[in-house]
């Protein structure tokens, strides 16, 4: 996709003499995913429908299991159903007699997931030793089965730790969805949602507002950390060194920032956070520095319009490739938008 991007957009405009390469603007922002809130509840009541949704596939292919495969998952069904409840009603009050009776439940829910695992395990082995006619068909579905079944576990795993044994699940290890293997958990204060999750998503522009390089990162970096890998994703996919580069105080790492203009003959405009001496007060108040962070200002209103006008705010997909799509899709549309809009 971003091969598509830069054949769209880069190389027509590189052909044309448009963009220009003196400076660049750039920053994170964050794309919230359509994703639940995962409680351990949530999280376990998922894996039944999901279950289901897969068995019915499989039914369609192989009308030779389905009494067998229905029978299993009725009665671990109805178990999980009543758990459910439980949990629910349980969980309303924080008696320390309630919050045991939450624990009951959870173990039974846990139980009964751990008995229908190990059940589906085996009917996908017996499934995969027949030849079947339809064993291409067949295939992918029992991929997603497997890999469903994998996740449960881990869900299965955490409940345990955090519920029964009240034992902390560190962020990286905790499974948030079983659509989004990338999705991440970041605080935001908040008032009315503290907690939201979200996909951090890198994009820079150059001068006459076009989107060069955009990328989706994993979990939830600090921007001074990634500064150098940064320039080197961008200056690698545009085949040019960049004079300038505008960012805010976020980024500023005063020895990776030192390095970088010594290495190349390249300038980064970044405001110090902390206490500054009085050389980095004159140097914060050149005519070029002030220049290019008004040029970075403006940035953060495109990113606002772009999240109104192609719904990066909140995406209406799921799943990691249906993500990617959908960014590269705002990012494309924005480009083509302002290549008519400007005339290029």
């Amino acid at each position: 996709m971003q091969k598509i991007n830069e054949q769209i957009i880069l190389k027509e405009l590189k052909k044309k003499k448009i963009i220009r390469w003196n400076k660049s603007r750039w920053d994170t922002t964050v794309v919230e995913e359509n994703v639940a809130y995962p409680t351990d509840s949530t999280l376990l009541k998922k894996w039944k429908e999901l279950l289901i949704r897969g068995i019915g596939k499989i039914d369609a292919l192989l009308w030779k299991w389905k009494n067998y495969i229905e029978k299993g998952i009725k009665n671990g069904v109805r178990k999980l159903r009543t758990g459910y409840f439980e949990i629910k009603k349980y969980s309303k009050r924080r008696n320390e007699e309630w919050k045991e009776l939450v624990k009951k439940s959870y173990e039974k829910v846990l139980k009964v997931l751990e008995d229908t695992v190990k059940k589906w395990e085996k009917t996908v082995s017996k499934i995969k030793r027949e030849k079947h006619k339809v064993k291409e068909k067949i295939n992918q579905e029992i991929r997603n089965i497997e890999k469903r079944i994998e996740q449960v576990k881990k869900v299965i795993e955490q409940t345990r730790k955090r519920v029964i044994e009240w034992k902390a699940v560190e962020m990286w290890e905790k499974i948030i969805s079983y659509f989004s293997d990338e999705a991440t958990i970041i605080k935001k204060w908040k008032e009315w949602k503290t907690i939201e999750i979200w996909r951090k998503l890198s994009l820079v522009e150059a001068e006459n507002w076009v989107i060069w390089y955009y990328k989706i990162l994993d979990w939830n970096p600090n921007d001074a950390t990634i500064l150098r890998q940064e320039i080197e994703w961008v200056e690698k996919a545009l085949w040019k060194k960049v004079k300038n580069h505008a960012r805010d105080r976020w980024y500023y790492n005063q020895t990776e920032k030192k390095a970088l203009e010594e290495e190349k003959n390249r300038k980064l405009h970044i405001p110090k956070r902390w206490k500054k001496n009085q050389e980095e007060i004159e140097a914060e108040k050149k005519a070029l520095f002030k220049k290019n962070q008004r040029f970075r200002a403006g940035w953060e209103w495109k990113i606002s319009t772009m999240k109104r006008r192609y719904w990066l705010a909140k995406l209406r997909v799921r799943g990691d490739s249906s993500v990617k799509n959908s960014i590269w899709w705002a990012v494309v549309s924005e480009n083509i938008r302002i290549l008519v809009k400007y005339g290029y």
